[in-house]
C-alpha cells in the first residue's frame, strides 16, 4: 500500500505490517514486564521453598554460547503447594556470558535445601527467590524497539535514494576536501583500517582456539590463573584483537564518511538530502540491493559500518554494566 503524508511517501507491505506489530508488541510486553517487577516486589510475601534442582544450562547462539541459571523450588502459599522456576520476578531469565557467572548465580541454591521465595498475592503461581529487577525485558525491549524504528524509516520517505543521482566524473569536479586524513594519504589510511579489522579478527579467532584448549587441557583441575601465567595472554590477546578490530572499524568509518563527502561535491545541483540527516533515507539505502551508484554503495557502506560499530559498542556496554 502507498501513501503519502503532507508529500512524504509511505509504502507499506504486508511484511512491514507484521514486522511492526510483532517488534512493537515485543517492546509493550518486554516494558510492561519490566515495570511490574517492581509491584511485584511491593507486594510479595515472604515463604519457605524447597529446592527441587539447581543447574546451568548451556545454550549455543549465533555468536557462541551463552549459560542460563535454572532453579527449580517447591512451596506453598495459603494451603496450595506450588512449583517455581524463577530467580527474578519476571517472565524472561537472563543469559550469562560464561559459564562461571551462571554458577555464582545459582551458588546460594542446594537441591534439597530450604531457601526464602517471595509470592506475589495476585499471583501466587508466580514466586520467585531474588526480590530484586533484572534488566533481560530491557535487552528483549531494545531488540524490538530497533527493529520497529528501521522498519518504520525503511517504510517512510523516497523509494530510490542512492540511485541514479547523474553523479558527475571525477575528472569534471575534483574535490577540494579532505585531501588527507592524520596527515596520511587517504589510500593509506583506507588500508590501515581494514589490515587493522581483518588482523584483529584474525587474533581474536586465535584467542578464542586457544580458550578452547586451555579449558580442554584443564578440564579435570580446578586452576587459578595470575597475570603472570602464559594461560594469561590468551584472554589478553583476545582483547588486543578486539581493540584492533574497533580501531579499525572507527578508521574505516572515518575514511568511508569523508569519502562520501566528497562524492556529494560531484553530485549536480539540487543535490538530494543527506542519508545521514534524514535516516528513512538511510534505512532503505541500508535495506537495496540493486540500482545503487557509486553514491549510494558508499551511504550504505558507510552506514553499515555506522550499524556494526554501534552494534559493538552495545555489546561492550550490555557486558561491562548489565
Amino acid at each position: 500500500m502507498d501513501a503519502s503524508v503532507r508529500g512524504v511517501p509511505i509504502r507499506l507491505t504486508k511484511v512491514t505490517v507484521i514486522v511492526l506489530l510483532l517488534s512493537g508488541g515485543a517492546v509493550a510486553y518486554s516494558g510492561y514486564d519490566y515495570v511490574q517487577q517492581s509491584e511485584a516486589i511491593d507486594n510479595a510475601v515472604a515463604v519457605n521453598a524447597t529446592v527441587t534442582e539447581a543447574d546451568v544450562e548451556r545454550i549455543d547462539v549465533r555468536r557462541g554460547t551463552d549459560y542460563a541459571a535454572d532453579v527449580e523450588f517447591t512451596y506453598q502459599y495459603e494451603g496450595t503447594n506450588y512449583t517455581g522456576d524463577r530467580i527474578y520476578p519476571s517472565r524472561f531469565s537472563p543469559n550469562y556470558g560464561t559459564e562461571s557467572e551462571a554458577e555464582a548465580a545459582i551458588e546460594p541454591y542446594e537441591t534439597n535445601e530450604t531457601v526464602t521465595a517471595y509470592v506475589d498475592p495476585s499471583e501466587p503461581s508466580e514466586g520467585f527467590l531474588e526480590p530484586r529487577r533484572t534488566t533481560a525485558p530491557l535487552v528483549f525491549s531494545g531488540l524490538g524497539a530497533v527493529i520497529f524504528l528501521f522498519s518504520t524509516l525503511n517504510a517512510v520517505g523516497a523509494r530510490t535514494p542512492g540511485q541514479n543521482t547523474g553523479i558527475r566524473p571525477a575528472s569534471e569536479v575534483e574535490p577540494t576536501r579532505y585531501e588527507t586524513l592524520f596527515g596520511l594519504a587517504r589510500d593509506r589510511v583506507c588500508y590501515l583500517s581494514t589490515r587493522l579489522m581483518m588482523g584483529g579478527i584474525g587474533v581474536f579467532a586465535l584467542a578464542l582456539l586457544g580458550i578452547f584448549g586451555v579449558i580442554l587441557a584443564t578440564e579435570e583441575q580446578n586452576v587459578t590463573v595470575s597475570l603472570t601465567d602464559p594461560f594469561a595472554a590468551v584472554p589478553l590477546a583476545g582483547a588486543v584483537g578486539i581493540l584492533a578490530f574497533l580501531i579499525g572499524l572507527l578508521l574505516y568509518l572515518l575514511w568511508s564518511f569523508t569519502e562520501y563527502r566528497r562524492l556529494r561535491e560531484r553530485l549536480p545541483d539540487p543535490r538530494p538530502p543527506s542519508p545521514f540527516r534524514r535516516p528513512t533515507r538511510l534505512a532503505t539505502i541500508l535495506t537495496t540491493n540493486d540500482g545503487l551508484d557509486a553514491y549510494g554503495t558508499r551511504v550504505k557502506k558507510t552506514g553499515f559500518a555506522l550499524v556494526v560499530l554501534a552494534f559493538c559498542l552495545g555489546v561492550i556496554l550490555n557486558v561491562l554494566f548489565f
